[in-house]
């Protein structure tokens, strides 16, 4: 499916593409939105969108096959041009389809590897001796080498985390000249489920617009070392305006990007496949069951955190010594097989040996293949050795838990909190209450699965309860950025403490209020 519009020109009447040069935006400019993709760009470096929503080639494809993912080039071309040639590109993969293309699921856990363990981005901006190596995250994947890296940085929107960084490929070595490098941010929505990657075109003065004809390239490649160090002093001590179009409007554009979706609601995982045959209730013994981690590994390494494993109906789930996780999984009770697949969780930063530990925890996970239930424990076998579990509390989990509704007909507007987005206008005592800072937005969103919204700097997630008029909360999830306004994190902790204590309810015109013991939560319609 291709869309082609000129922007500034109209407003198209259609409900998956939006383009709004609102009158509240800078004349110079617009907004596209599409399958819940949004992002702002400046028009005067480019006028026309491009939408092209490709389906993906077949993993097993001759050459470097292409992950099904949406397509957007700003350009003032005719034709689409591709995402290098065009002005700016940007596209937008589910990470779901990164599994069965080793290139870019390589790619992609190597930026989740970046993010979570924050480390210092310095190293990359060096000469490197192979191209292949010491390369940063890129997806498409492109046949040719990094020749540099410079102006390296992580970025938080709040919508996206990643990176950002100025390169250009090459498969030889030779002159940069201004018009080859370009702008680049690769990035992770919030909750784990896309991956958004952007290109911009850049020129500079900074390097001549040709190779002389008098040039010496015996001369140049001996000294190739030295010059690559040099041109990374460059581009790193360079003004955002020694670029076109300028690096600060590449940046406004990743700041930008965001998806109208709740973010932070829980993934819906398929129900679990049971070959054996008249299903079993107990899961072959797996469900009703808090695992706990004793050891892993060829040597039965005892952990540094708690880790717990929990089976479903409805998939697994459980706590990774620091983030949480879920997943699906297939067994068979007969063979005592088990495997585990679409395995994801939250990305909070933990410390080593935490951060370690998970990893190879959850690595160990998805490479599983048997299981044995000896007294209280289960044994997990993987390549390397021994997964094992001693059984806890008795459970009967649900991996990602329901909204549960206290009466007997289902009303599909959840007591009239769902179908709207809420926006917190002000929390704490009714007497003195506190007004949201215009900077750090909070929201609310209910749904039948849960509910879900953003504090102000983190994304949050959970489950509730209602009824007349009352109004209670599970334990809320949240990601754990750093905020760096001290007044949003107040702010946030405040939000959260009595989100998570609320007990009553009250709707009236469009104004919705959460009471809690301390205070009270004033919401408006989005």
């Amino acid at each position: 499916m291709k869309l082609r519009t000129l922007l500034l020109t109209a407003l198209l009447a259609m409900t998956a593409l939006v383009v709004l040069p609102a009158a509240a935006q800078s004349p110079t400019t617009a907004t596209v939105g599409y399958n819940g993709f949004n992002f702002t760009y400046d028009t005067t470096v480019a006028s026309h969108v491009d939408i092209d929503a490709y389906a993906g080639d077949p993993p097993d494809a001759a050459g470097m096959a292409e992950v099904k993912h949406v397509q957007f080039t700003v350009s003032d071309s005719d034709t689409m041009p591709s995402i290098f040639d065009a002005p700016i590109g940007i596209r937008v993969y589910n990470t779901a389809d990164f599994a069965m293309y080793p290139a870019q699921q390589q790619q992609f856990d190597t930026l989740q590897g970046l993010l979570s363990q924050q480390m210092d981005l310095s190293p990359f901006m060096v000469m490197s001796a192979n191209l292949s190596e010491n390369t940063l995250p890129f997806i498409p994947v492109v046949a040719a080498g990094q020749a540099i890296r410079a102006r390296v940085q992580y970025v938080d929107t709040g919508s996206v985390r990643g990176i950002s960084y100025i390169t250009t490929y090459r498969q030889d070595t030779a002159p940069f000249l201004g018009n080859e490098f370009f702008y680049t941010f690769q990035g992770v929505s919030v909750d784990g489920t896309q991956y958004v990657t952007a290109v911009v075109n850049l020129d500079t003065v900074l390097f001549p617009a040709e190779v002389p004809a008098d040039f010496n390239m015996e001369t140049f490649q001996a000294g190739y070392a030295d010059y690559v160090t040099q041109s990374i002093g460059t581009l790193n001590s360079a003004q955002p305006t020694d670029f076109t179009p300028s690096l600060a409007t590449a940046d406004a554009l990743v700041q930008s990007f965001a998806f109208s979706s709740s973010l932070a609601a829980q993934p819906t995982i398929p129900a679990v496949t049971d070959p054996s045959a008249g299903g079993d209730p107990t899961l072959g013994g797996l469900g009703g069951v808090n695992w706990q981690l004793l050891s892993i590994g060829p040597d039965a390494a005892p952990t540094e955190n708690p880790i717990t494993l929990l089976f479903s109906p409805d998939g697994i789930g459980g706590n990774a010594g620091c983030n949480s996780y879920f997943g699906q999984f297939q067994y068979d009770s007969t063979t005592q097989t088990v495997s585990f697949s679409s395995v994801g969780g939250t990305l909070m930063a933990c410390e080593e040996p935490l951060m370690t530990q998970e990893t190879t925890y959850l690595t160990a996970l998805q490479t599983t293949t048997g299981y044995q239930l000896i007294d209280n424990q289960l044994l997990l076998t993987y390549p390397e050795g021994l997964i094992v579990f001693q059984a806890g509390s008795a459970t009967t989990p649900t991996v990602i838990p329901t909204l549960a509704v206290p009466v007997e007909n289902t009303d599909p507007t959840l007591g009239g909190l769902a179908g709207v987005q809420w926006l917190l206008v002000s929390y704490g005592p009714p007497d003195a209450p506190v007004a949201v800072l215009p900077t750090a937005p909070v929201t609310l969103d209910f749904t039948a699965q849960g509910v879900s919204g953003s504090a102000g700097c983190n994304q949050y997630s959970g489950t509730f309860v209602y009824a007349t008029n009352t109004l209670t909360f599970s334990p809320l999830v949240s990601t754990e950025m750093a905020c760096t306004d001290p007044a949003v994190t107040a702010q946030e902790t405040a939000y959260l403490a009595g989100l998570q204590a609320a007990n009553l309810y009250s709707l009236d015109a469009g104004s919705l209020q959460i009471v809690y013991p301390d205070g009270l939560l004033v919401f408006r319609q989005a």
